[in-house]
């Protein structure tokens, strides 16, 4: 986590993302299709690696195409709170539910956490990609209209 702390302020937030996710999706996987005790452990590690820089780099990410005030900021807090409450309650249901998966559901929930985070990110990357597009343009046409601005009025006082 310090590692991915001191690589933001060198390496923008999707770069780092695209990085990590991967490893997010490697352990949850990892630790369904090979249910050792080592295998485990580093699946733990990959998770941990790889889905703890997701939550504030895409803040950071979505702060570039929009003003993130303390509302927003709420609201996405509250999102990302209520899906750590119910986790822990959802994984021992779906265990007691299906017997023969257990707490495998621990992992299998944490796999589709890390795909929806996953997918997120393209979204995201691609909003911001069309919101920069967007200002780009309407720059664009506003500096072109301050342009013909004056000649427009200098051929009106012409006469």
């Amino acid at each position: 986590m310090w590692a991915q702390a001191f690589a933001v302020a060198f390496v923008h937030a999707s770069t780092l993302l695209h990085a990590t996710m991967p490893l997010a999706v490697a352990g949850a996987a990892g630790a369904l299709l090979w249910p050792t005790r080592a295998t485990t452990l580093a699946s733990v590690l990959l998770v941990g690696a790889g889905a703890a820089c997701g939550f504030p780099n895409m803040l950071s990410i979505a702060a570039e195409a929009a003003d993130l005030d303390g509302h927003v900021n709420g609201i996405i807090s509250t999102v990302a709170g209520v899906a750590l409450t119910v986790m822990p309650y959802v994984v021992p249901w779906l265990a007691k539910l299906d017997p023969a998966r257990g707490f495998s559901w621990l992992m299998i929930a944490t796999l589709a956490m890390a795909v929806m985070q996953w997918a997120a990110l393209a979204q995201l990357m691609a909003a911001v990609r069309a919101h920069k597009l967007r200002a780009g343009r309407s720059r664009r046409s506003s500096e072109a209209a301050d342009l013909h601005t004056p000649l427009l009025h200098a051929a009106e006082e012409e006469p």
